[in-house]
């Protein structure tokens, strides 16, 4: 099908040669715009997995645009473990994200457990590289990233899950050391699942994301399956392939975002492009903010739209409703605000706002004023008319 793309996702497994791993292939179909199922999640042994990447003739196919890996990358090999661990692992393993608040706790690859998932991940980059898919990761100073025609993305199942979802359903799964007590292994089933008469909840939240798109019945079925296996089958590494290749998919959509810091030993992870209310707090807390670490949105470049699509918060995530016309005002001061490079905390300190007030505003959560408006425009260097100038011309006369 001339109008599809490809995702291939690859978890490698746990770092010991016992260990398995697992590959998805999903399809984005655009016309409708549906997310199908190419290749199942398919368990594979370990030492398998290189060659299987190095002869796969999937690897060819110009229908393929990502292979997401679900571990830990730097855009210039690493051949000894680092002193300290890159900045997004920092971020995402402190706060809320740590494992103590029962979020996703990223690893540091300077850690003795997690620098072996590197070394095996350098190695399947290395041959992903040569296969033509060079690794992208966040350039110094971009303001937004296209995807370029082919490459290899990081990717953080975990934290992919749950940003969509709130902090408080977290915080009753059970702790690491217990069953089921691996986030993903825990959330993916509450999301993919459901009754025969009922929607999985995860296709909400990707209306929400991507209008329009939509699962179609094998990747439904597909899910279900994964997420239904039990010992002795593996299930965490197939879970974690078709968390990886899913967004890989919403990064195709410009539904995701790129969260990292520039430098060669540096990283870059995909992440759903908007979040939880939860985790916006969480990421815009002024306290926890580093210069270095940057969110930026793949989409193309400021000035020439198709973020905009990609910016909306999920519908099952706010609990009210504003007017019917200020979701479009909030979405342009999103946009606005994401193309100034400027931090939402910044804005809110320049404006006398509390910490916090100015996400609760753009997430429609607090009733929008003209001042509101005004005021962030006037701190992002923006005309009002500049602003509104596209909604009226939208509606027309």
């Amino acid at each position: 099908m001339s109008d599809s793309s490809l995702v291939l996702g690859i978890d490698p497994g746990a770092p010991h040669a016992a260990a398995l791993a697992a590959v998805a292939v999903l399809r984005l179909d655009e016309s409708p715009a549906t997310i199908g199922i190419h290749r199942p999640a398919v368990v594979v042994r370990k030492d398998l997995l290189p060659t299987i990447l190095e002869s796969d003739p999937l690897l060819t196919d110009p229908r393929l645009r990502l292979a997401a890996v679900a571990a830990p990358m730097t855009l210039r090999p690493l051949d000894r473990k680092p002193w300290k661990a890159r900045t997004v692992e920092v971020r995402l393993s402190r706060g809320a994200f740590s494992g103590s608040s029962r979020g996703p706790n990223m690893p540091w690859i300077s850690g003795s457990r997690s620098w072996p998932r590197y070394e095996q991940a350098r190695g399947l980059l290395g041959i992903l590289q040569a296969r033509g898919f060079p690794i992208f990761s966040i350039a110094a100073a971009a303001q937004a990233a296209e995807l370029p025609p082919r490459c290899t993305v990081e990717v953080f199942p975990k934290a992919s899950l749950a940003v969509l979802v709130s902090r408080e359903t977290l915080r009753s799964r059970p702790g690491s050391q217990e069953f089921m007590g691996d986030l993903d292994d825990w959330l993916f089933p509450r999301l993919f699942t459901a009754s025969k008469a009922a929607p999985l909840p995860i296709m909400s939240i990707l209306h929400s994301l991507v209008p329009g798109l939509r699962f179609s019945r094998d990747t439904c079925e597909e899910a279900q399956r994964i997420a239904r296996m039990r010992r002795p089958l593996p299930r965490r590494e197939p879970l974690r392939a078709f968390v990886a290749a899913l967004q890989g998919v919403l990064a195709l959509r410009r539904a995701a975002c790129l969260v990292g810091a520039a430098g060669d030993h540096e990283g870059s992870i995909l992440l759903p492009a908007v979040w939880h209310r939860d985790w916006e707090a969480e990421w815009n807390d002024p306290r926890k903010e580093d210069p270095q670490l940057r969110r930026i949105p793949l989409g193309r470049p400021p000035g020439s739209g198709g973020w905009e699509d990609a910016v909306r918060p999920p519908e099952t995530m706010p609990s009210t409703r504003v007017h019917d016309g200020v979701p479009r005002v909030l979405q342009a001061l999103r946009t606005a605000i994401t193309r100034s490079n400027r931090s939402l905390r910044s804005i809110e300190t320049a404006l006398g706002m509390s910490p916090g007030d100015l996400t609760r505003i753009l997430a429609g959560w607090t009733h929008l004023r003209v001042g509101h408006v005004l005021g962030v425009c006037e701190q992002i260097g923006l005309a009002p008319g500049e602003l509104f100038e596209p909604l009226v011309l939208r509606d027309g006369p």
